[in-house]
């Protein structure tokens, strides 16, 4: 899982922060009890780390290792440089193996100038790859996503675009 803290001076837990921790939490819990062939599976995020040692090095090591990666896209993701290493070493890793771009799912969490998005992450035509919204559909920058800003309980529309097949 690869997101944005949002940090921003002063305030110890930013809301983008909580939002994607509350995003991951629900789908990993979502994925594991409904499917026990994913009973092995191992979803990392940054609060895995292991704080005792070079957080660079770990994180490239973890993205190396993973078969696919999830972005939780926000304008503070695209302005990240740990999220853009995240994206590069995980691009570089499925090169080295001769499979293809590998499998990378876009969450949009927060509405986005699409053309800012690495091409990496474009079609051919350049098209930004169509990931799943959660916020409403819109072309605007900045649109915050359902159940912004602590992704309450019961929020109809997040749960509705978390099971678009179910």
């Amino acid at each position: 899982m690869s997101y944005s803290h949002g940090a921003v001076p002063g305030i110890e837990n930013p809301p983008l922060k909580r939002w994607s921790q509350a995003f991951i939490d629900r789908l990993k819990a979502d994925i594991l009890s409904t499917r026990n062939d994913f009973d092995s599976l191992d979803i990392f995020d940054d609060r895995d780390a292991d704080r005792t040692t070079g957080l660079s090095d770990q994180l490239k090591n973890i993205v190396e290792q993973s078969g696919l990666l999830l972005i939780v896209m926000s304008p503070r993701y695209l302005g990240s440089s740990w999220c853009t290493d995240e994206l590069d070493w995980f691009v570089e890793q499925f090169a080295h193996r001769h499979k293809g771009s590998g499998r990378v799912f876009i969450v949009r969490s927060i509405s986005t100038d699409e053309e800012r998005w690495p091409e990496v992450l474009k079609d051919s035509r350049g098209h930004s790859d169509l990931g799943f919204r959660f916020h409403p559909a819109t072309n605007e920058d900045g649109t915050t996503p359902y159940g912004w800003p602590d992704l309450l309980d019961k929020n109809e529309d997040f749960y509705k675009d978390l099971r678009p097949f179910g």
